[in-house]
């Protein structure tokens, strides 16, 4: 059944029975099903679910959507569950947390693959191999210099058409399109739709790369933004 299906279920059952169903099933599985829900609706489930379950789903959330749930909550629960959070984490929270949230900074992952330029294209796709189920998404990897600076991007499907011995600085794509930090969700939109995007990195004034930003996070939020000002109406 399409966690989406299970999703619209839940909402139909009574919080105990919510719980007893969430815990038939693993925690990634909980995962992709509570994301399928709006902030409102995630709040109101894990209300139903005790302290180690939640810890549990939002270690395994993707940071940005862990980040969103938990300014949700009250000062006191957000802050009992992140000191039972693993220490990675939850820097990765907060460092989301410094931002306003509706800037790139605030709507950005800190989970992706980070490559050097003097890699060769077999070590790439075992890392990005390894870095499957734990990041946003392994369809785009980012080239960075010692500095941390963004100086390239890579895609899987170019990977697959190279030999491996190839080095990634000769096939990377140099300089790709970047989003400024402090971005707004109009900003953002606006780079998603210029160049065709499906996923973007994330950058300071120093080009240093701070996180990405997928097609489904702005879309996501530019919904939310149109439904809030229809409603104000």
């Amino acid at each position: 059944i399409p966690p989406s299906d299970i999703s619209e279920m839940l909402l139909e059952l009574d919080p105990y029975q919510r719980a007893a169903l969430l815990r038939t099933l693993d925690v990634k599985r909980q995962v992709e099903i509570i994301t399928e829900l709006d902030l409102r609706k995630q709040k109101d489930l894990i209300e139903d679910l005790d302290t180690r379950t939640v810890v549990e789903l939002f270690d395994r959330m993707p940071a940005d959507e862990a980040t969103d749930l938990l300014q949700t909550l009250s000062t006191r629960d957000a802050a009992r569950i992140v000191t039972e959070l693993p220490t990675r984490k939850a820097r990765e929270i907060a460092n989301l947390m410094r931002h306003e949230t509706d800037s790139a900074g605030g709507l950005m992952t800190t989970e992706y693959v980070v490559l050097s330029p003097d890699m060769t294209v077999g070590d790439t796709i075992e890392r990005i191999r390894s870095f499957a189920g734990r990041v946003e998404t392994t369809q785009t990897s980012y080239v960075l210099d010692a500095e941390r600076k963004l100086i390239g991007a890579v895609r899987m499907s170019s990977l697959l058409l190279e030999s491996n011995h190839i080095r990634i600085e000769e096939i990377m794509e140099q300089k790709p399109p970047a989003i400024e930090v402090n971005s707004s969700v109009k900003d953002i939109a606006f780079l998603f739709d210029k160049y065709n995007l499906f996923v973007a990195p994330v950058v300071n004034d120093q080009g240093v790369l701070e996180g990405i930003i997928t097609i489904d996070d702005v879309l996501s939020r530019v919904v939310d933004e149109t439904w809030g000002e229809r409603s104000a109406l």
